[in-house]
């Protein structure tokens, strides 16, 4: 966990194109560290786990808080 929370603030739907250059359903989701943000990271909907989701937004926070305590 980080010493500033992470909020989600919004979870939508969106199409992109994908590596083999196919569409592809995405879940864009936008949040907030603390009072910085807002910010955003997209999952492909296919095989969706909160729990990844998640760990890869407290990653990011973690970067976040060091780049800005350096």
């Amino acid at each position: 966990m980080t010493d500033q929370p992470v909020k989600i603030t919004r979870i939508s739907e969106v199409t992109a194109i994908g590596a083999d250059r196919t569409p592809q359903t995405m879940l864009r989701v936008e949040f907030t560290v603390g009072t910085h943000g807002p910010f955003s990271e997209m999952f492909p909907k296919a095989g969706f786990s909160p729990e990844a989701a998640r760990a890869k937004l407290e990653e990011f926070a973690r970067g976040l808080q060091r780049m800005m305590s350096q």
